[in-house]
């Protein structure tokens, strides 16, 4: 049950943030946007970083480094954009979100090359366990960022709306973009209890990654392609005051 329950829901994960990523490349194409060509990357990379995951468990031999190798460079190329992202969209002026990005691309950088001196061997102990560490936390880094920039700018809205200045589409899609930030933010933040402090068991572990891979995505998908239904009941809502 716990194999199927992350099987699914990760399939599920990363199917959804390829489609959403393929589909914003295809815009960022027509609209020629550097900051949509950047998003739909890294959704891209997040997607089939998903997929090359799952396909590891079947590999036999050498093709498993291959595929941890594929999977975390999609990971750690797609959590330094999202700095990338971040800073652009929120912090296209602060320094410190300057530092943010750097020290992202040192952590990219200097993992890369401790995975060249270590053979790319995740498993044993040492610079490659430690590297990964590093990595989950960074990108937590990014996850948190990326959700209180969300409900800042979500905050933002709200007073603009007052004055018609946004719409309450904009506001919610932006609101929605920050519950998916949340609930990766718990996933990761469930992942190091349980992996390194051991302060959750699996079964809990693998139930709370389901929903909140969930939660995340569904939000996703609605933050960019919201369904007819649900831009009638953006609209409803505003109009009643709420």
């Amino acid at each position: 049950m716990e194999f199927n329950l992350i099987t699914i829901s990760a399939f599920l994960s990363g199917l959804i943030q390829f489609l959403i990523g393929a589909r914003i490349l295809m815009l960022a194409q027509k609209s020629r946007g550097a900051t949509e060509a950047l998003v739909g990357l890294m959704l891209f990379l997040i997607g089939t970083g998903r997929f090359t995951e799952l396909a590891s468990a079947g590999f036999i031999g050498p093709n498993i480094l291959a595929a941890d190798v594929a999977t975390k460079l999609q990971y750690g190329i797609s959590h330094l954009l999202l700095f990338v992202i971040f800073r652009r969209i929120f912090r296209p002026h602060a320094i410190w979100a300057l530092g943010f990005l750097i020290f992202a691309t040192l952590i990219l950088l200097g993992g890369i090359a401790v995975q060249l001196l270590t053979g790319w061997d995740f498993s044993v102990p040492g610079w490659g366990t430690r590297y990964n560490e590093v990595r989950l936390y960074t990108a937590l880094t990014a996850f948190v960022w990326g959700a209180v920039e969300c409900y800042l700018h979500t905050s933002k809205l709200k007073r603009q709306l007052k004055f018609g200045l946004t719409s309450p589409e904009m506001l919610i899609r932006t609101l929605l973009w920050g519950v998916s930030m949340t609930a990766t933010i718990i996933i990761v933040i469930s992942i190091c209890m349980q992996i390194y402090f051991g302060l959750i068991s699996s079964t809990n572990v693998h139930v709370i990654w389901f929903v909140m891979i969930l939660i995340s995505n569904i939000s996703f998908w609605f933050s960019f392609i919201p369904p007819k239904f649900l831009r009638r009941a953006f609209v409803k809502w505003f109009d009643r005051g709420i």
